[in-house]
């Protein structure tokens, strides 16, 4: 399948892609120069918010005026209207050794957020949940880097990537308490696959996964551990993936700039298979 350019840009390392469907705005990051983007669908501008710190990730709100917005140690509230910023919680104050690199809302609402050492040597990193309004819990520790995240269609599984351990590990998730317990490897990878980084469920349950220095996005089906498509992409450093479009069946790619003249961009392609839509900071469960 074709695979094409959407954004060129010299984002240094883009990640963290989710699909506002309210507005259709496609909200990534460039951790490394603090930046939140906003692709607009509707007419192709890519608007760039400059936070003044390294930027983790960033989801909407469910009232859909603000985004909840990881900074180098802090979660805040963030209005791209106004640029206000309001302070949520400050789980690792600071902390100038470790930043905080993904993040994505559980089916309840509550934002989840990993941190990594900002050199990668040592696990220093916490997986952490953000309830709403502004509460939050240790999950994980003793990451190296956390990363991607997702939760199964039954909202009874939790699928979690620590990159450096190439594997995909599954928990037990209790949707109303948000209490995780580790299940089993769901996946495990080899060197020559790549390493794991960020990635998105569809709406059959398989896993889409971008493996940053291979190029690709490959999805599997977590329940059988198989192999079921694989994109090429023209970056190298592939970052993270996620659903959207009108129709949610655009897979959106984010890439990083490092050592790689294709990296940086925000690529897209449609793969066949549709994506479910993105949950928001503050919602309920049915």
């Amino acid at each position: 399948m074709d695979v094409e350019l959407l954004v060129s840009n010299d984002t240094i390392l883009g990640e963290g892609p989710v699909w506002d469907h309210r507005n259709r705005i496609l909200y990534w990051v460039d951790i490394t120069r603090g930046h939140l983007q906003a692709y607009d669908y509707l007419t192709g501008g890519n608007q760039i918010h400059e936070m003044g710190q390294y930027v983790g990730a960033a989801v909407p709100t469910v009232d859909g005026k603000r985004l909840v917005v990881a900074l180098q140690n802090s979660i805040v509230l963030f209005d791209p209207t106004t640029g206000n910023q309001e302070m949520l919680c400050e789980p690792e104050p600071g902390n100038m050794v470790n930043r905080f690199n993904d993040g994505k809302c559980d089916p309840a609402g509550r934002f989840w957020i990993g941190s990594t050492q900002i050199n990668h040597k040592d696990p220093t990193g916490v997986l952490y949940c953000v309830d709403p309004p502004n509460q939050y819990r240790s999950k994980l520790d003793n990451l190296l880097i956390s990363n991607g995240m997702a939760w199964s269609l039954d909202q009874k599984s939790m699928y979690f990537i620590d990159s450096p351990t190439l594997r995909v590990q599954e928990f037990d998730y209790d949707l109303h308490t948000g209490n995780i317990g580790y299940r089993k490897d769901a996946l495990v990878f080899e060197q020559e696959d790549g390493v794991p980084d960020g990635m998105c469920i569809d709406a059959t349950g398989n896993l889409w996964i971008a493996f940053y220095g291979k190029g690709k996005v490959a999805c599997y089906d977590p329940r059988t551990g198989t192999k079921q498509h694989q994109v090429s992409v023209p970056a190298k450093n592939t970052t993270s993936c996620c659903f959207g479009g009108p129709d949610l069946d655009v897979l959106f790619i984010t890439s990083a700039k490092r050592d790689d003249p294709n990296g940086g961009g925000l690529y897209f392609c449609r793969p066949g298979v549709s994506g479910l839509p993105a949950d928001f900071f503050g919602q309920k469960s049915n």
